[in-house]
C-alpha cells in the first residue's frame, strides 16, 4: 500500500523520531483512497474537512512532491465558508419558510447578471440577511411591511438583503428595496455592464498588448468596483488557477470565481502578456519596465480610446 511505502521511507531516514506524528495522518489518507492514482485536489476537498486539510500539512507536502495537485489556501477557505452555509441551511431546515431560503441559496450558486460567480463569503452574507428577515417575519406575511419592520430593527442589513428581495420579486412577491438614487444607479450600472461586454469583445479579438492590458484592467474594475489605481498595482498572485480550466480572482476586498467567458478573456490577456516578454514580471499589469506596474493614467487613456471609462466601470 502506498502509505506503508511512505512510512518505510520515513523510518529509513533521520525523521524516524517524528514517525508517530505522521502515522495517523497517512492512515487517514489510505482509509479515504484505495490507490494514490485516484487522488486529486477536487477529491481531497470532498473527502476531507477544511480543518483536516489544514492539519495534514505533512500529507499534503508528500502528495505535492509526487506531482499531485493539492488544494490551495483559497480553495480550503472557500470550502470552509461552504460548510458554514450548509450548517446555516441545516439549522433552519425545519422552519416553514425553509423552501424559500433553499430556493434562494440555489439561485445564488448561478452566475450573476455580469456572468460572474459569487464567492462563498458573499453568498453566506446574503443568506444570513435573508434568514434574519425570515426569522423576523416568522408566520407573518412576507410583504413590504415585514421588510420595512426588519430594516428598522437591523438597518445595517439593507445592502445584504437586496438580492433576497430581488429573488422574492422574481417569484411573485410585491416587495421592493431600492438603494439611494436607485434610478441613477441602475442607469449607471447598465452602462457599465455594456462597457464590460465591449471590453470582453476587445479581449476576444485584439493582438495588441496595450489594448488587452487596458481591457483586462477595465473588466476587473467593473467586476470588483475597485479603483483603477488599485487594480493596475495587482500582482499575478491575485489570479489563482483552480485546476478546472478556470481562475479565481482574489483581493483583500473582493473574491470572484471567473466563469468560462471571463476565463477565456483572462487566458487571452495572459498569452499576450507573455508574448510581450512580461511572463516573469510579478505585476499582473506591467509597464514598460517589468519591475513596475503600468501607470493608471496610461490605462485610463487607453480605455478612453476603447470607448470605456474607468469611473463608469467602477460604478457598476
Amino acid at each position: 500500500m502506498f502509505v506503508e511505502q511512505k512510512i518505510g521511507e520515513i523510518a529509513a531516514k533521520p525523521l524516524a523520531a517524528r514517525l508517530n506524528n505522521f502515522v495517523t495522518d497517512f492512515a487517514q489518507l489510505e482509509s479515504r483512497f484505495e490507490h494514490i492514482r485516484e487522488i486529486d485536489s477536487k477529491k481531497l476537498l470532498e473527502r476531507y474537512t477544511p480543518e483536516e486539510l489544514r492539519g495534514s500539512q505533512a500529507v499534503m507536502a508528500y502528495l505535492a512532491g509526487l506531482g499531485i495537485r493539492t488544494p490551495t489556501t483559497s480553495e480550503v477557505s472557500e470550502a470552509a465558508e461552504e460548510r458554514k452555509i450548509d450548517t446555516l441551511l441545516q439549522r433552519v431546515a425545519s422552519e416553514p419558510w425553509w423552501p424559500t431560503l433553499r430556493a434562494f441559496a440555489d439561485e445564488l450558486k448561478r452566475p450573476n447578471h455580469r456572468g460572474a460567480f459569487r464567492s462563498t463569503r458573499t453568498r453566506k452574507s446574503y443568506l444570513q440577511a435573508a434568514t434574519g428577515l425570515l426569522q423576523h417575519t416568522a408566520t407573518k406575511p412576507l410583504d413590504q411591511r415585514a421588510i420595512t419592520s426588519y430594516l428598522r430593527r437591523c438597518p445595517g442589513q439593507r445592502n445584504a438583503l437586496m438580492p433576497f428581495v430581488g429573488h422574492l420579486r422574481r417569484n411573485g412577491h410585491s416587495v421592493e428595496l431600492k438603494p439611494t438614487r436607485a434610478r441613477e444607479a441602475a442607469t449607471s450600472r447598465n452602462a457599465a455592464d455594456a462597457a464590460i461586454r465591449q471590453l470582453l469583445e476587445v479581449l476576444d479579438t485584439t493582438n495588441n498588448f496595450a489594448d488587452a492590458r487596458a481591457a483586462m484592467a477595465g473588466v476587473l474594475v467593473g467586476l470588483t468596483g475597485l479603483p483603477l489605481e488599485q487594480v493596475v498595482r495587482l500582482g499575478v498572485r491575485a489570479i489563482e488557477p483552480t485546476g478546472y480550466d478556470a481562475y479565481f480572482f482574489r483581493t483583500e476586498s473582493a473574491a470572484i470565481a471567473l466563469d468560462q467567458r471571463l476565463t477565456h478573456a483572462l487566458t487571452n490577456y495572459l498569452s499576450l502578456r507573455d508574448g510581450a516578454k512580461a511572463a516573469h514580471s510579478h505585476h499582473l499589469f506591467p509597464g514598460n519596465s517589468l519591475h513596475r506596474s503600468v501607470a493608471a493614467a496610461t490605462v485610463s487613456a487607453r480605455l478612453s480610446r476603447l470607448g470605456a471609462s474607468a469611473r463608469l466601470l467602477a460604478s457598476s
